[in-house]
């Protein structure tokens, strides 16, 4: 089960980076900053295990294409959620607000991605998440 989450974790993520550069390549590659990924995940507490083989999918991707797309490295910056909806918010706001990610990862947890799921669209930033799942979640989402 695991195998296949990575899986679909992985071509969601290169659908959603391949779909991003394929309308950001009229301009030189060399002024463009890198790309910032967001993963928010549980690394602490009972989902830590989860938390680690989502983020070694990821790091796997992310490896496998060089680090680069459409001429720009790849940053990854890790927050870790602690599986606490109220860390889970102030971690996805770091990431938006400090980090300036571009995209975000994750979570694992309904509860987390109740918690920051509006935050998220109003900010206006992608997310793949790989196995958080509500009614109020997938109402209107796009299946992949």
């Amino acid at each position: 089960m695991v195998d296949a989450k990575r899986k679909w974790l992985l071509i969601c993520l290169g659908l959603f980076i391949s779909l991003f550069f394929l309308m950001m390549t009229n301009s030189p590659a060399a002024e463009k900053p890198p790309i910032k990924v967001g993963v928010l995940l549980p690394y602490t507490g009972v989902n830590a295990l989860a938390a680690k083989l989502t983020s070694d999918g990821v790091e796997l991707y992310f490896d496998e294409i060089g680090r680069k797309a459409g001429g720009r490295t790849i940053q990854l910056i890790k927050e870790d959620t602690e599986l606490n909806p109220t860390v889970g918010l102030t971690k996805v706001r770091r990431l938006v607000e400090d980090h300036k990610v571009n995209f975000i990862i994750g979570p694992l947890s309904s509860a987390v991605a109740l918690a920051i799921h509006d935050y998220i669209r109003k900010q206006k930033v992608i997310q793949v998440n790989p196995v958080a799942t509500t009614r109020e979640l997938l109402e209107g989402a796009v299946n992949v």
